[in-house]
């Protein structure tokens, strides 16, 4: 078994662990709502260590998933951006956990500004990883049945990046929690899709 094979079912694993979490940390009762809170609100209190290991599944498994197209782009003519667009998206969430958001009502510190800083760092690479990857990856030789399932899933990404940049704002703001989820559920399922695929191709 090659070492691609193997980091893409690593992948696949820490992908996931990562949804897995992410319904776990929805049945605490931590008091926010999926409706209007945003997921980062559960890396402050007592949910922060759970949320944190949270994060870095998906994180790993993005790393992972980025080591194998690095090690077969020459294989499947894969371009090179498109890692290196997971990467940079990784570096950013990295970022983003040391500096935890502001809650909802507090008064708006530099921590948390830093917070949005790299959280929209992170959703612009994750967009572009989405678009741009599905773009290029359905022309490649064993992505062909993909085809269907890159246009639904980028459609839906940029549906919902498009609402959570409205609902940002007030007075929409009691519905931005649903809006990042469907964007950030979308993204780890192109992740998840993606690395089943190579884990079948290799």
């Amino acid at each position: 078994m090659s070492i691609e094979k193997i980091l893409s079912i690593v992948a696949v694993l820490f992908f996931f662990s990562y949804f897995i979490l992410f319904l776990i940390l929805h049945f605490k009762k931590t008091g926010y709502h999926p409706i209007r809170h945003a997921v980062s609100d559960y890396g402050v209190g007592a949910t922060k260590n759970l949320f944190l290991i949270y994060a870095w599944f998906s994180n790993l498994g993005a790393l992972s998933l980025s080591i194998v197209l690095l090690n077969v782009k020459d294989r499947f003519t894969i371009s090179a951006s498109i890692p290196i667009l997971i990467i940079l998206m990784v570096i950013s969430r990295i970022l983003m956990l040391f500096f935890p958001t502001d809650l909802e009502g507090e008064k708006l510190t530099v921590r948390g500004k830093l917070h949005y800083l790299f959280a929209i760092l992170a959703f612009t690479f994750s967009y572009m990883v989405i678009n741009r990857g599905g773009s290029h990856l359905k022309l490649l030789e064993g992505f062909g049945n993909l085809d269907s399932f890159f246009y639904i899933i980028t459609m839906i990404s940029s549906i919902s990046l498009g609402a959570v940049i409205v609902t940002m704002f007030k007075p929409l703001r009691f519905i931005f929690g649903i809006c990042e989820r469907v964007f950030l559920l979308s993204i780890n399922i192109w992740f998840i899709v993606v690395s089943i695929w190579f884990v079948y191709l290799l």
